[in-house]
């Protein structure tokens, strides 16, 4: 009987190790690339990101307290032409 010829570091007492192993690697290298996205995001390029995206149309109604308290902001759509 020929030996098997399995890759270096295959642990054949206890396969499930080898995928732990993996997945603590992937998860590891998942974090640095979070970081790395984090530290890019500036203020600056979110708004800007916002605003390529934004239409230019501002809300149609908002309602208020009428005491400089918080109020509803509505964006209702306006009725189609001709109705």
């Amino acid at each position: 009987m020929q030996p098997l010829g399995l890759p270096e570091g295959i642990n054949l007492v206890n396969p499930l190790h080898d995928v732990v192993e993996m997945n603590t690697r992937i998860q590891r290298h998942q974090a640095k690339y979070n970081q790395k996205v984090a530290a890019s995001l500036t203020s600056t390029l979110i708004q800007q990101r916002y605003l390529e995206k934004w239409d230019g149309k501002l809300p149609q109604f908002s309602m208020g307290t009428g005491s400089g308290g918080p109020g509803i902001l509505l964006n209702l759509p306006l009725p189609a032409p001709g109705k």
